[in-house]
């Protein structure tokens, strides 16, 4: 006998005016975005995180206001900060390179590949 699971749906628009409170566990899908929610039991809809999805404006400590061309956002070792490109070392010369940081300067290091990988790992969203 085949079983059939559905969620709890409707669209982003329809989340928001409703604003209901998911149980623990229960999970929530935006039809329109494909974005889903976890319930916790106490957390209306607006106040829950989107799972696996991340933006800028949905970390905490992170404030954009005014960034103009030409800027990056930088950690300035208290706060994310905009900053002005040229902040960045030059690209000029650093094809095939990867931009790294210590914490508090920036500059290209080789990309090193091993020739009998053992090990594939990918990270990110």
């Amino acid at each position: 006998m085949a079983s059939q699971i559905q969620l709890r749906r409707d669209t982003a628009a329809t989340w928001t005016s409703a604003n209901p409170t998911l149980a623990s566990g229960e999970i929530g899908l935006e039809t329109d975005t494909n974005k889903i929610k976890f319930g916790d039991g106490a957390t209306a809809w607006t106040a829950l995180g989107y799972y696996g999805f991340a933006s800028i404006n949905d970390i905490g400590d992170v404030t954009i206001s005014g960034a103009s061309s030409g800027e990056v956002l930088q950690w300035n070792g208290a706060a994310w900060v905009n900053a002005a490109i040229d902040a960045l070392p030059s690209q000029t010369g650093n094809g095939g390179k990867y931009l790294t940081t210590d914490g508090s300067t920036a500059s290209w290091d080789t990309i090193v590949t091993d020739p009998n990988p053992q090990i594939f790992m990918m990270m990110g969203a």
